[in-house]
């Protein structure tokens, strides 16, 4: 079975020193497969100058993918060709090729040269590579497919999932010549699932599910709505998803992977370790630890091609704040009838020389978001799109005019005293931990950094949300964290990388109260 781990370079340039010593790690931990989502932090000729200033060379990752492969580790590249391709549809020299000329985040499917430039993209990809048996092709997410003038034509005539399909199919010919498997993501085959059979079966899909755990859930998530609980499910859902519950009658966590696999579909589950809802500096361990193991166990159980581990790197936390979440995957798969417990207690004791469980209280209360400690409150996907753009002027007074108005700022600021009492219990109970534990002492180091910067946060937003403070050490205080953010992305990031992500955290925050102070001024004056 394939343990696998995703690396998103994505927002992300990372430093191959530090990429050979985490390999290591998951190596040692059981992953036996990475999932390569590169985009344009290796200089493919293809790209021109949509490759990232600091990209890798071709013989630099060469070199990485010889040491991933030495630790038994197989390559897998992720190369997006409908969705998410912002760092190439950004540029004017492939403006034309998007679905929505006023959105630069979705390729158009029915244009020649987009099936051209990716066509050329493959075989870069295949040359580096050299050895593979599979090829991930994107495909999430990919809101805009279908929209243009061309693409509806042919969906009114075939379908969205042949669209889909049809696309893929021909994009994926190079792949298949060489007995390179192609996959998937699936939600968008999920988002339309009466048209299920218009899917080419040798599509390997990728069912990515950051939510689930087991029959103990008391919702899921039934695509294009959202969560539903048991009560609330209805004829029409079963009629569509006969699998929603289980035999014992409790709802079924994995119902889209078992409606994939009964369609005859090859399916690769996959869970994560960072994702949407994540605080800026440290995940919310306890639901990703439910959510891995549960993906892992029920991989391992149902017999599935693989696990697959995803981490999106426009959520910015450490690699090592994760380590003690990833420890379990590949045993959980290995023996999936062991409880969560019991599989985290072993990795646990196993990563910190004694009992775990303070730790994972800890890791839990300090990853606990609040308002302006997510990606959307702050510079990060501030337009929905994952382009690294800087936010626009006035975006955080924006957001705080729009809570004003909603009437949620009263609401907000409960969360944040809440926040408050969270994380300096869990602040407490990591130091004792500290104390107890006889390695692994830089993981627990990589939490206290994220602590500290989850107090700092708060302290901003606090200035933010009550707007009781002088904006001039307000302004102070960011701009200290800005540092100290970016040199903890230097640890794992190349500097202009480092530099990057830190300021989408906090210019926006910085630019706010510096417009406070020269409001200030001039209502002086």
């Amino acid at each position: 079975m394939l343990n696998i781990f995703h690396l998103d370079m994505n927002f992300a340039a990372l430093r191959t020193d530090y990429l050979e010593k985490l390999l290591e790690r998951l190596a040692e931990m059981g992953f036996n497969a990475i999932l390569w989502e590169l985009e344009n932090k290796v200089r493919f000729e293809r790209l021109g100058r949509a490759a990232d200033p600091e990209a890798m060379t071709k013989s630099e990752f060469r070199h990485l993918l010889d040491h991933a492969r030495q630790l038994q580790l197989e390559p897998i590249p992720l190369l997006q060709t409908i969705g998410h391709g912002e760092y190439v549809l950004l540029h004017p020299e492939f403006q034309q090729l998007r679905e929505n000329p006023l959105r630069h985040d979705c390729y158009c499917t029915t244009n020649p040269a987009v099936r051209n430039l990716l066509k050329d993209l493959i075989a870069e990809y295949l040359e580096l590579f050299e050895d593979l048996r599979f090829f991930h092709l994107g495909g999430d997410e990919a809101y805009e497919f279908g929209t243009c003038d061309a693409c509806r034509a042919y969906v009114r005539q075939h379908g969205r999932n042949r669209l889909y399909s049809d696309y893929l199919t021909d994009l994926s010919a190079p792949l298949r010549a060489r007995g390179i498997r192609p996959g998937v993501w699936a939600d968008m085959v999920l988002a339309h699932p009466d048209e299920i059979d218009s899917v080419d079966r040798s599509l390997m899909l990728w069912d990515w599910n950051y939510w689930g755990s087991g029959p103990e859930d008391r919702e899921i998530r039934i695509w294009g709505e959202g969560p539903v609980t048991r009560e609330n499910l209805t004829d029409a859902h079963f009629r569509t998803f006969p699998g929603l519950l289980e035999a014992s009658g409790r709802l079924n966590a994995f119902y889209t992977t078992d409606f994939l696999a009964d369609h005859g579909f090859e399916v690769i589950l996959a869970s994560s370790s960072r994702s949407a809802g994540d605080a800026l500096f440290a995940g919310s361990f306890a639901h990703h630890a439910r959510n891995i193991i549960g993906c892992a166990c029920k991989a391992g159980r149902s017999g599935l091609l693989g696990h697959c581990v995803t981490s999106w790197a426009i959520r910015q936390h450490s690699y090592e704040t994760q380590l003690p979440l990833l420890a379990a995957a590949p045993r959980a798969a290995a023996e999936p009838l062991r409880t969560q417990e019991d599989l985290l207690r072993e990795t646990g004791e196993a990563m910190f020389g004694t009992d775990p469980i303070r730790f994972y209280e800890a890791a839990d209360l300090i990853g606990a978001a609040f308002p302006f400690d997510l990606t959307g409150d702050v510079g990060i996907q501030w337009n929905g799109l994952k382009d690294q753009l800087p936010a626009p002027a006035g975006f955080i007074s924006d957001q705080l005019r729009r809570w004003r108005e909603d009437g949620t700022l009263p609401q907000r600021r409960r969360q944040l005293n809440d926040a408050r009492t969270r994380l300096l219990r869990g602040f407490s109970l990591l130091n004792a931990f500290a104390l107890e534990a006889r390695r692994g002492f830089d993981i627990l180091e990589a939490w206290r950094r994220a602590a500290h910067l989850q107090l700092g946060q708060l302290m901003l937003a606090q200035g933010l949300l009550c707007e009781d403070g002088d904006p001039q050490e307000y302004e102070t205080l960011a701009i200290m964290l800005r540092d100290q953010f970016q040199a903890e992305l230097a640890r794992f990031h190349r500097p202009d990388s480092a530099r990057r992500n830190a300021g989408q955290v906090y210019d926006a925050i910085i630019a706010c109260f510096q417009a406070a102070q020269r409001d200030s001024d001039a209502y002086s004056r």
